[in-house]
């Protein structure tokens, strides 16, 4: 549900319809592998056409199926994968600009105290723009995370993704048959703003002359200068 909203926010975002946004897999696959300790974890980019006319349930299946066929080829490294395309895209710098991971969380009770496992934010990032979604197995919470690189985004741009994705997924949770298009973005504060506070063209509108009018006003402000000349004469705007 999360993937779904999030493709269908950069999709309004950036208007584009072809996206690769990439998720991570565990890459565990043996058990002896399971009880590890080491980073197993790949990157890997799923590619999405985000179809205005297809309705939210619908495109949460395509996502779903894509991410299953992703997964078979979760062994192959991601810098590898990158370095084979580079062979024929020259100029390609990276497979995944904007990714999101979901990771359940839970308190863990050892001998003589409890603890949990938590992501921690080094300071840099990769991508220019990464999500963590963290659900509390416990307790039932979700959180959402954002990394971003300062040089693209703003915080406030990040406050923006965040209310529109919440937005979509609000809305696509009361109306999960509706079409993508039909999924609103932007919540009623937001609204109210776009729609009236942005909107306030209010203004005194200068008092209208006619073109009489306009030239008594001139005649009054300079009446020695030259209005009009003819045959040879002239008249200043008092004489005339």
């Amino acid at each position: 549900l999360f993937m779904a909203s999030f493709y269908i926010c950069i999709s309004r975002i950036t208007s584009k319809k072809d996206l690769a946004i990439g998720t991570y897999y565990g890459n565990r696959g043996s058990k002896a592998e399971k009880e590890m300790l080491g980073m197993f974890v790949s990157s890997l980019p799923i590619r999405i056409t985000v179809d205005p006319d297809t309705d939210f349930l619908s495109f949460v299946r395509t996502i779903g199926r894509e991410q299953l066929s992703v997964m078979r080829h979760q062994r192959f490294p991601y810098n590898l994968l990158v370095n084979e395309l580079r062979n024929e895209q020259k100029d390609l710098h990276n497979l995944i600009g904007i990714s999101m991971q979901y990771q359940p969380l839970q308190w863990h009770n050892a001998d003589d105290f409890d603890y949990e496992t938590a992501l921690y934010f080094s300071g840099y990032t990769a991508n220019e723009l990464s999500v963590q979604i963290q659900e509390r197995i416990d307790n039932g919470t979700i959180q959402l995370n954002f990394d971003y690189q300062n040089t693209l985004f703003s915080l406030e741009d990040i406050k923006r993704i965040q209310s529109h994705l919440l937005t979509i997924l609000e809305n696509a949770l009361q109306h999960p048959h509706s079409f993508i298009r039909e999924l609103d973005m932007t919540n009623t504060r937001e609204k109210q703003k776009l729609l009236y506070e942005f909107n306030k063209t209010e203004a005194v509108s200068p008092k209208a002359f006619t073109l009489h009018g306009l030239f008594e006003r001139q005649a009054a402000f300079t009446p020695e200068r030259l209005a009009i000349r003819f045959s040879g004469g002239s008249l200043t705007y008092a004489e005339l």
